[in-house]
């Protein structure tokens, strides 16, 4: 009788341990991104000021599973001197990327940045007086079947 019991116990032991590891109980073996976003950071000049900037976001998995990544908000905020918190950009962006979750597997995702009206001056010496000199922060929230996940990259207007 007693063996027969380990039998049993080992078989219920194993089918926790599995299910366990499979939900992702275990921190390294949740699935999670990282994200990089080139260029890093993104510079504008008067010259470019009105031209769409392509940018390269990166998305390298870790731990086990699938991950859906529905959506991407973009925010554009003022420096934090400029006691601004509104963004002056929002945008939300659809994608609908499905990514297997094995460690190290890369992912692209291109899209473009457009500065708001509000950020195009007319003239070089408005663009001096209001822009030139200041960094931005570009705001990205990925959403989806997983926690969002923000990444943040600097705006420099040289």
């Amino acid at each position: 009788m007693s063996k027969q019991k380990n039998v049993v116990f080992s078989k219920v032991l194993l089918v926790a341990v599995v299910s366990v590891l499979l939900s992702g109980c275990f921190g390294f073996l949740k699935p999670s991104l990282t994200i990089t976003v080139d260029p890093d950071p993104i510079v504008f000049t008067f010259d470019n000021l009105t031209e769409e900037k392509d940018i390269e976001i990166q998305f390298t998995t870790k731990g086990i599973g699938l991950m859906k990544l529905e959506q991407i908000l973009v925010e554009l905020f003022k420096p934090e001197e400029d006691n601004d918190d509104e963004p002056v950009l929002t945008e939300e962006v659809a994608i609908d990327i499905t990514i297997p979750v094995i460690p190290g597997f890369t992912e692209n995702h291109n899209d473009t940045l457009n500065l708001p009206e509000e950020l195009q001056y007319s003239t070089e010496e408005l663009y001096e007086q209001n822009l030139k000199g200041k960094t931005y922060t570009l705001r990205l929230t990925i959403s989806g079947s997983m926690d969002d996940i923000i990444k943040e990259v600097e705006v420099k207007f040289e």
